[in-house]
Parts: C-alpha cells; structure tokens; sequence
C-alpha cells in the first residue's frame, strides 16, 4: 500500500511539474521571449551621408523602445551594413554611432521610455564612387564593456 501512494505522489509531482514548464513557455511565447528592446523600423529612417577626410558618416533617425522593465545605462550603439561592406563603400561592416546634435557615443533608455535619436554611423570609406545602401543596419546595444544587450533587427 505504502508503494502505491509513494507511485501516486510522485506521479501527482511529476504531472505538476510538466505543468508548470508548459505554463511557462505558453507565457513566453514558446520559450523565444523578446529582449524588449525594440528597433522601430516603421519610425527609423536613412536620411544621408557624408564622407570626410576618408570616414562616411551614415545619418540615420532610429526610434528604440524599452519594453524590459529595467533601465538601460551607458549603451553604445553600433550598425552593421552588410550591403555596404559588400559593395565596398565601407572597409569594415560594422559602425558605433553618435548622436548628431551632442556627440553623445552612449544612450540610456528608462523602463518603458521609446526614444528617437538622430545618429551618425561613422565607418572607413573605401571607394570614391557610389553610396550607400540606404537600409537600416542592425542595431547592436552594447555595455561600455562591449558586452552584448541585445540586437535589433528590422
């Protein structure tokens, strides 16, 4: 009898424990939850370049949205422009960024904050002819320590 009831629990236990993984990734979405922080693409836009003394500075406005719940102190923010680095516009495909106005190199976002910034991607320039893609890179956020937060992609 003692055996039957110690069957009974452990099953009871095991059933209740399939539970609550399922619960959990249900509320998760399937266990791929988003970082919450989010690149709006439909509010971020390329608006020109320049090239001074060999660097081409990408101007871009970009609107990012804090969904964590935490706050997001002294990121930096670096693009990756893959189709530049393949046309050879730029030697290097990925650029940090600085905000036009101020020359600011990192960001901080409060929990639930959706910001705009107006940046420049500065990058090597490699050719003399052509522009730029005009796509939105992928925004990388990363910690003064260069420790990844998250990747934004459109």
């Amino acid at each position: 009898m003692k055996k039957k009831i110690f069957i009974i629990t452990l099953a009871l236990a095991a059933v209740a424990f399939i539970a609550v993984v399922i619960f959990s990734l249900l509320s998760t979405g399937g266990g791929n939850k988003p970082s919450g922080l989010k690149l709006l693409a439909a509010e971020s836009t390329y608006s020109h370049y320049e090239i001074r003394n060999r660097e081409a500075y990408l101007f871009y406005t970009v609107t990012l949205s804090n969904e964590t719940g935490e706050k997001i102190e002294h990121a930096k923010l670096c693009g990756t422009f893959k189709a530049d680095f393949a046309s050879g516009f730029i030697l290097k495909e990925d650029a940090f960024a600085k905000a036009i106005l101020t020359g600011q190199e990192t960001f901080f976002l409060e929990p639930g904050e959706r910001v705009t910034l107006h940046l420049a991607f500065m990058a090597s320039y490699y050719k003399n002819s052509g522009s730029p893609s005009r796509e939105l890179p992928v925004i990388t956020l990363f910690t003064p320590e260069e420790e990844i937060i998250a990747e934004l992609i459109k």
